[in-house]
């Protein structure tokens, strides 16, 4: 008897441990159904907080991969971009390569795997195997990794278009190498797929979107574990976008229309966000939109906190599902890289995904809608993006005011980049609408009349309202790194109730 307990105790052991395992891994998204943003399998909304680590898979070891990805779960990031191929150079951390090479060159075609999977074995860990371990940290940890299958200039050549000696691409290799990577990760759930990465998709009379078309196809098939091309692929349950360059058109250009197309990816410089996002709103059928891919912290030498901020609670109130942060030392791994795991505006996104993911848990995400007559005759103001005038540095800067809302009125958030006052129309909200809170994107907390509460705390009723217009004033003098975000609410919103 006492065996048989033991036993049951073991068995039922294991049980809970598997089961919790297969619990911590990230549920499948998928886009909603009004096409705003994306939803995990309960059909409730998930706010992509992501971090861009493109050579995480090239550049480092296993046990700084853990720490890596670790550390930003810890700092609330569930997102991270990575590539499974970039740069001149494809040998990762331990000398292995992806590829066979025919006549010089590498043969996407020819992967190089080898028997067994054995980190302590260099015969048998290939660059497959470690790419592996990444993917499958990433799931432990809870993390979404959108995986960039081919960067650069190794589908399309180089940034302008003209030198296309590094090509390995054409339509029958990419479906074939798709084909093989969408196969070996047919059962990873977290995955979203990334073509393209850092160029345009057409350059003059060099049109490389069929290619693109066909690496798609195969990831799709090789999901589904077919084998050849008909032009039927099944996309329903896979998520997978376009990388586009930067300053160029967006991934809707050229392929809104596209079945594989799940979403779209911008590149862009602040400055030209809420222009892009706004043409992304009008197209049909409807489709998300996100940043992907903007200025990097520390870029130059303005580009720190505020910026980063700024450009990501814009994008994000201007109507992105989410937003990809990334840091100059980061994304290649190079020296400094751990230390840049604590740059303050990379620390700062945690607020931005708690904003919607942990303060507003009553509402689906997927019901926001930009809305910037809710700011009456309020300028709405600028964004000037770090360049060179006339020899003069001219510093990253924004005054702009963004303004979003749910579909019936009931909760509204205003983003004031520089802390400037602005316009509220009380009549365009619902009559319900009472609380009013000032959030703090520096520290993640709620002042009011100048204290700081780690609790929501409204800091005034708006109602009775006393006109149409009510005018509201940010916290400290407007300026550089004195952005707030406003939130309106119902009581019983506030109160926890439906």
């Amino acid at each position: 008897m006492r065996h048989y307990i033991q036993s049951l105790l073991i068995s039922l052991t294991i049980y809970i441990w598997t089961t919790t395992l297969v619990l911590a891994q990230p549920t499948r998204l998928q886009v909603s159904p009004n096409g705003r943003c994306l939803v995990n399998q309960r059909g409730e909304a998930v706010f992509l907080n992501g971090d861009t680590g493109w050579k995480l898979p090239i550049r480092l070891s296993r046990e700084d991969a853990t720490l890596y990805l670790q550390t930003r779960q810890e700092q609330a990031y569930n997102t991270i971009a990575i590539a499974a191929i970039m740069g001149e150079d494809l040998t990762n951390f331990y000398g292995d390569d992806p590829f066979q090479k025919v006549a010089g060159r590498w043969d996407p075609t020819q992967p190089i795997t080898t028997p067994g999977d054995d980190p302590q074995d260099s015969i048998a860990y290939d660059y497959w195997d470690h790419l592996d371990y990444v993917v499958e940290e990433a799931g432990r940890l809870d993390l979404y990794l959108v995986l960039v299958v081919s960067f650069n200039e190794w589908v399309v050549g180089s940034g302008n278009g003209q030198d296309r000696s590094r090509i390995l691409f054409d339509e029958s290799s990419a479906y074939q190498y798709g084909n093989w990577i969408g196969s070996r990760y047919r059962n990873q759930p977290h995955i979203i797929w990334m073509l393209g990465g850092d160029r345009s998709a057409v350059y003059g009379e060099y049109d490389y979107t069929s290619v693109f078309r066909a690496m798609g196809e195969g990831i799709a098939d090789g999901v589904h574990r077919l084998d050849q091309p008909d032009g039927k692929a099944d996309y329903a349950d896979l998520l997978m976008s376009f990388h586009p360059q930067k300053a160029h058109p967006n991934s809707a250009t050229w392929f809104h229309q596209d079945p594989w197309l799940s979403f779209n990816s911008i590149q862009a410089c602040p400055s030209d966000m809420p222009a892009l996002m706004a043409h992304n709103d009008t197209l049909r059928p409807a489709k998300p939109s996100w940043l992907f891919e903007g200025r990097y912290e520390q870029y130059t030498f303005d580009w720190k906190a505020w910026p980063m901020r700024f450009q990501a609670y814009l994008t994000v109130l201007g109507g992105g599902f989410g937003h990809v942060y990334g840091h100059k030392n980061l994304w290649a791994f190079e020296d400094g890289w751990r230390a840049a795991l604590y740059a303050p505006g990379g620390l700062d996104m945690q607020h931005l995904h708690r904003l919607f993911q942990t303060h507003l848990p009553l509402h689906s995400f997927q019901n926001f809608v930009p809305d910037q007559s809710l700011l009456g005759a309020t300028d709405t103001g600028n964004i000037s993006d770090h360049c060179w005038k006339g020899g003069t540095v001219v510093a990253a800067h924004a005054d702009r005011v963004q303004a979003m809302r749910n579909e019936s009125g009931t909760v509204v958030l205003v983003y004031s980049a520089n802390g400037r006052s602005f316009d509220l129309a009380v009549d365009s909200l619902s009559a319900q609408v009472d609380r009013a809170y000032w959030y703090n994107p520096r520290t993640g907390y709620w002042n009011v009349e100048g204290v700081e509460y780690p609790d929501k705390q409204p800091f005034r009723s708006i109602l009775p309202a006393d006109s149409a217009i009510l005018r509201l004033d940010p916290p400290g003098e407007p300026g550089w790194d004195n952005d707030w975000v406003l939130l309106l609410e119902e009581e019983e919103i506030t109160n926890g109730k439906e």
